[in-house]
């Protein structure tokens, strides 16, 4: 019998577009599903018989959904592929660990995303899923909880896979709910009990005469760039609501997370707007919770930042 705990999950980065990478990272999941996805059509001629006709293929392309948590190195690999840019700072000379700072790509017609090459051992056969592009990126946290990562891979195409050797499982521990905090113009929120970041790059390809059976490569759209809290509910919530959500004002907004062994995670959105903030309803005994959401805008500087620091002394 064959069970998910069986699987394994090897991921690489692909040198061109399309094109098998040679893996160099395994990840473990809670839960993956990768597969291809054939759109087939019949003619829609009459033929006179008993039944209809047969149908071919028009297109091919692949998805992947992956759900993780957020290891201090292996989540470099998906802020890459969600953000698009890496710089690589000196190693601080105290902590011994190195930043690696996350910015968005372009949106010029020469600009993509890194694309990734998964394969996968589901037992009955060995697979590899090339040209997978991050379309959507989530992470969150509750009270009692690990940092989890949910990934929304769009790909070009399956393949007979093998997978690598000598690779070895990321042993650091997951960041933790407990080591997270929340800012608001660097100010830290308190009592927090839960927090959200979503990462949406509204990826578009399309099938051309270019392509033949497949997709053009994704090319990021529009980012969508949100996050949520849900918080204790008290005076200072209301002031919060009261400063920013009723004045449509923008501000600093930042999630940190930071390990027991010195790697750290910061997602910076840098002008920020809250998109809701209502008032908790009155019901029950139980302790008022307050949510509230903000969302990235446009402004002079970079929309969204994430700084990631941990041992890695190459870039992703």
């Amino acid at each position: 019998m064959i069970t998910g705990n069986n699987a394994v999950l090897q991921l690489g980065t692909e040198t061109s577009y399309g094109t098998v990478a040679v893996m160099s990272d395994v990840v473990r999941f809670s839960s993956a599903d990768f597969k291809p996805v054939y759109n087939k059509k019949d003619d829609g001629l009459l033929t006179g018989k008993l039944i209809g006709s047969g149908k071919e293929t028009m297109s091919v392309k692949t998805g992947g959904n992956l759900s993780t948590l957020a290891k201090p190195k292996t989540t470099g690999i998906f802020l890459k592929g969600a953000f698009g840019v890496e710089k690589l700072g000196a190693q601080d000379e105290t902590t011994k660990k190195y930043p690696h700072t996350f910015t968005l790509a372009g949106n010029g017609e020469t600009d993509y995303l890194p694309s990734f090459t998964a394969t996968v051992d589901k037992k009955a056969g060995i697979f590899s899923y090339n040209g997978l592009v991050i379309d959507s990126l989530n992470m969150s946290a509750a009270a009692e909880d690990y940092l989890k990562l949910d990934i929304v891979f769009v790909g070009k195409d399956e393949e007979t896979g093998t997978l690598a050797k000598n690779l070895t499982v990321e042993t650091a521990k997951a960041f933790k709910f407990r080591g997270g905090k929340a800012y608001i113009e660097n100010t830290e929120v308190a009592d927090v009990t839960s927090m959200k970041y979503e990462h949406k790059n509204n990826t578009k390809s399309a099938q051309t005469t270019s392509t033949g059976l497949y997709f053009s490569q994704p090319q990021q759209g529009t980012r969508e760039i949100t996050s949520e809290i849900e918080i204790v509910y008290s005076s200072a919530t209301e002031a919060l609501r009261g400063n920013w959500w009723k004045k449509d004002n923008t501000f600093a907004f930042r999630l940190n997370f930071a390990d027991d062994d010195g790697n750290t995670l910061s997602l910076e959105i840098l002008a920020a707007q809250v998109t809701a903030c209502d008032p908790p309803a009155m019901s029950g005994t139980d302790e008022l919770k307050q949510s509230v959401s903000v969302q990235a805008v446009a402004g002079d500087s970079e929309p969204v930042t994430a700084v990631l620091t941990n041992d890695k002394a190459e870039a992703y």
